[in-house]
């Protein structure tokens, strides 16, 4: 069953962008509503990104002037994405009956702000993306109201393109945290720190000769990041959060998986639940300091002793790759989540 469906928020990530996308390549009518700034900050990687019903530089909406700049009578579902763009009020009696999910993948953010968000929209359910959150959202919103929705990758795009050699043991893609003179941007905001430190570490080994490495950093072009994520036998993943206990999966986590890669993963506390550890993904572990009892920390030798493992056993590192691009596409792409939306919902 194909859906009209509108699309409400700030596109400035590529999982928002990817959304759009497949589900337009499955027969969904889609129709993009949001601000459209385009401040280098917020939109460097959606430039060339459209909207439908572009809504200015306003980030403060009411359902009825929503309602004003495009009838919304006749679709199916409303999604709005997690955002800076902020909507309040109730909905107009015309549409009241349309059910609006609030999607929300960022856990930077705390819950507390996304349930004051979805009750200031008066959205109908939560889908979120972190699966720590959910007592916290159901015994705030309700069970009946909240369901997950895991974050996802384009199969189709993203592929193993056999003909791209292998160029490194381990490839680096997306922030690193460092500034270009090889500072830590930011140091007060622990992701990057530990960043850095696994990035210098990575670096270090890689002139030792122990393995090779690259960092490719953020790689604009949809095309050429698919051709990146090919030159690597092993990707890194570090992971989001604040620190290594907030650990958790991101977007290049998907992406790298989908194209039939061996990813090397801090581990982080939803990974049991989704993933089948050494058959899908790899992870490093934490370990508790004990001179700093109440902080995790990730063992560099860990990463190390990894990597060596994974280079020398070729057939079991492509055998990871292969389960891994069968676990997105059969768990974590966007027809799985729009059946999972159905599910819930109808």
């Amino acid at each position: 069953m194909s859906l009209k469906i509108a699309i409400l928020g700030y596109i400035d990530s590529n999982w928002k962008v990817t959304l759009i996308n497949d589900s337009k390549r499955l027969g969904h009518e889609i129709v993009t509503i949001g601000p459209d700034d385009t401040h280098p900050n917020f939109l460097y990687q959606m430039n060339d990104f459209k909207l439908d019903v572009p809504l200015g530089n306003k980030y403060d909406w009411s359902w009825d002037e929503i309602y004003l700049k495009h009838n919304l009578e006749d679709f199916d579902l409303v999604f709005v994405l997690e955002t800076n763009m902020n909507i309040y009020g109730k909905k107009p009696n015309e549409i009241k009956d349309i059910p609006v999910i609030y999607i929300v993948t960022d856990s930077h953010r705390s819950p507390d702000l996304h349930i004051l968000t979805f009750k200031r929209m008066h959205a109908n359910y939560l889908a979120f993306g972190k699966l720590y959150f959910k007592r916290i959202y159901e015994d705030w919103i309700g069970k009946d109201k909240v369901f997950w929705l895991p974050e996802f990758a384009d199969p189709e795009l993203f592929r193993p393109i056999p003909e791209i050699e292998e160029r490194y043991d381990v490839i680096w893609t997306g922030s690193t945290g460092m500034n270009s003179d090889g500072t830590v941007a930011d140091l007060f905001f622990g992701e990057n720190a530990w960043r850095a430190i696994y990035l210098k570490y990575l670096e270090k080994e890689s002139k030792r000769g122990i393995f090779t490495f690259k960092n490719y950093g953020f790689t604009s072009k949809k095309e050429d990041y698919v051709k990146v994520l090919n030159k690597g036998r092993i990707i890194f993943h570090c992971g989001g959060g604040v620190s290594p206990l907030q650990a958790q999966a991101g977007t290049r986590l998907f992406e790298g998986m989908s194209v039939g890669k061996l990813v090397l993963t801090a581990y982080f506390v939803d990974l049991p639940y989704m993933f089948k550890e050494g058959e899908e993904l790899v992870s490093f572990k934490p370990y508790h300091h004990w001179r700093h009892p109440y902080t995790r920390m990730f063992d560099c030798e860990e990463i190390k002793r990894q990597i060596k493992y994974y280079i020398e056993h070729e057939e079991e590192r492509r055998e990871i790759g292969r389960n891994a691009r069968k676990c997105i596409i059969e768990k974590y792409s966007v027809e799985r989540n729009i059946n999972r939306i159905k599910e819930f919902v109808f």
